[in-house]
């Protein structure tokens, strides 16, 4: 509701300075004749203005994509002729009926006719630069709905087959934690499947979602990995995009364990008013060492995601050092 209230303020704002900057220019300008002050307001500028304007909404949601867009190039063309035909027939009719035969007042035509071509042309080439930026946009949500959904899937089969095998071996262990471990698991896909659907969930949700997904990974690790996982949220009812912070989370587990060495992940989530920031921290281990430059396809969608969903709202840094990766990451929330 927010972009669309800024959207109409600008919208108005940029028709009352079209229909505004012409008058001042008229006003400083000296002419003998009243009549031909008036003809140049009425005729040249107030009545062609609202045909332009009219004609600029007509061929941004109609004109552009009906026929531009799908090619009809002779059809689309012939219309702007048209639409200028129409915008310049006051100007004609009144110019040869009312002040030539009326007030026998010799008016520059030329110089009537340019200006209101000009800003015919002018808002022609505004509406096409709109229109091909909101198609821009429209392309870019949905190659991010295409990233979500391939995160999703990327996601799923690696953690559901580490995850059942987890359970499985608490079932044979005949363990009191296998069917909370089945209720998590279940949580999760829950939530992967329904809430992220949407463009932001609840903060708590996404928080209760990084809770089981981490109490499940640790499943399948032996004891020389320690996992320190803390969260200090004071708002849970913010809202945040969801998977955002997944992929930093998975990508600690996936290069920051190892079977064969010590190794530790640290994961922090805080807010303070309304920022709300991510700490993760894994030693490198030798199987990954020189291979966790490449961050993968989870976290590079995410980095579109962010720039997407938080333009100018978000500060993400990744520090590889030798034994070490890190990274912090800051949302503004509002």
């Amino acid at each position: 509701m927010t972009k669309k209230i800024i959207s109409i303020s600008l919208q108005i704002c940029f028709w009352l300075i079209f229909f505004l900057l012409p008058h001042f220019v008229l006003q400083n300008i000296k002419l003998k004749e009243d009549e031909v002050k008036n003809f140049l307001m009425l005729f040249g500028i107030f009545i062609p203005n609202i045909c332009i304007v009219l004609f600029f909404y007509v061929n941004y949601y109609y004109l552009i994509p009906r026929f531009y867009v799908k090619s009809k190039h002779l059809i689309y063309f012939s219309f702007l002729i048209l639409g200028l035909m129409l915008i310049l027939a006051p100007v004609v009719i009144s110019a040869s009926i009312l002040y030539a035969e009326v007030y026998k007042i010799k008016l520059n035509f030329p110089m009537v006719y340019s200006s209101i071509i000009f800003r015919f042309v002018t808002i022609l080439f505004i509406s096409f630069g709109l229109r091909i930026y909101s198609f821009w946009q429209l392309a870019e949500e949905h190659k991010l709905k295409a990233e979500l959904a391939f995160l999703k899937a990327q996601i799923n089969p690696h953690f559901l087959f580490n995850t059942i095998n987890g359970i499985y071996s608490m079932a044979l262990q005949k363990s009191d934690n296998t069917p909370g471990a089945l209720l998590k698991l279940a949580n999760i896909m829950r939530h992967v499947f329904t809430e992220t659907s949407s463009d932001f969930v609840m903060l708590d949700k996404e928080i209760t979602y990084i809770s089981n997904y981490i109490d499940l990974q640790k499943l399948r690790l032996t004891p020389n990995v320690t996992v320190n996982y803390h969260f200090n949220i004071e708002n849970l009812q913010n809202q945040i995009a969801p998977l955002i912070f997944i992929p930093f989370i998975e990508n600690a587990f996936k290069h920051g364990v190892s079977t064969e060495e010590p190794c530790y992940i640290s994961i922090i989530i805080s807010d303070k008013l309304n920022t709300l920031t991510l700490e993760v921290l894994n030693k490198k281990t030798k199987l990954h060492s020189t291979q966790i430059v490449n961050y993968g396809l989870g976290i590079a969608n995410t980095k579109q995601r962010l720039e997407h969903l938080y333009p100018f709202k978000h500060e993400l840094t990744i520090t590889d050092l030798d034994n070490h990766y890190t990274v912090f990451l800051k949302l503004c929330l509002q």
